[in-house]
């Protein structure tokens, strides 16, 4: 069991995707999440401004080659 707890979220947040497994094998998965309101609010052990932290896409990058 793995367990993830954040005591202080970014006002931006930056999340990179693990291309590769393993040795060269590219991943294919699909990964889907919602565009407004991505609720951290279960990984986040206390926020300093008593704020939910709730984040908005803003930009993707999909690199290809």
């Amino acid at each position: 069991m793995k367990k993830i707890q954040i005591f202080n979220v970014p006002p931006v947040l930056v999340i990179n995707f693990k291309r590769f497994r393993g040795s060269h094998a590219k991943q294919n998965a699909f990964v889907e999440f919602p565009v407004q309101n991505l609720d951290l609010s279960d990984y986040v052990v206390s926020c300093a401004d008593g704020k939910k932290p709730i984040y908005d896409l803003f930009a993707i990058s999909n690199h290809f080659g």
